[in-house]
């Protein structure tokens, strides 16, 4: 008998069967889903906090008021959320919440960022909804929709200097 926590005692994986002969899940994969149960149940929750009734993730897609894409700020929130868990390896603790919560956290993102970068794919190519359009296609898209807003940045920098 192994013991991976104080919560799990976990045999030598072996398909395990009930009195049903249903197939039961490992323990350590059982809890796994049992956390996406969790995550989901959560997420329904906050949604009433953050979402709105026509947009479950209008909180994220509020970053494209400043030209950032929703699945794009998703992604940013995940590299925070990494930092806290950094700063956490660094000082033994976290001040603000749980480790547990920032993992947490880390998967709601990565789903809500899959979910919205298919959105986006289907409407560059309206004809393939339902499919997912080429990724490259799509990174160009993004890289030549920031390189016209870093160009306009500049030339009203410039323009501003030279009214000065």
């Amino acid at each position: 008998m192994k013991k991976v926590s104080k919560d799990f005692i976990v045999e030598p994986y072996t398909c395990v069967e009930d009195q049903n002969r249903k197939k039961l899940r490992h323990p350590l994969a059982q809890r796994f889903h049992d956390i996406l149960s969790e995550i989901g149940r959560l997420h329904d929750k906050k949604q009433k906090d953050y979402g709105k009734e026509d947009d479950p993730f209008a909180n994220v897609r509020s970053a494209e008021e400043w030209g950032i894409p929703g699945w794009v700020y998703c992604m940013l929130r995940i590299g925070e959320k990494g930092h806290r868990l950094q700063a956490m390896r660094r000082n033994g603790k976290l001040a603000n919440e749980s480790a547990t919560d920032s993992f947490r956290d880390l998967a709601v993102y990565a789903l809500i960022a899959e979910v919205l970068f298919e959105e986006a794919q289907r409407k560059l190519a309206p004809s393939t909804i339902g499919n997912y359009c080429d990724f490259q296609n799509f990174s160009d898209f993004a890289r030549d929709k920031e390189l016209k807003r870093v160009r306009s940045h500049r030339s009203s920098k410039k323009a501003a200097r030279r009214r000065t």
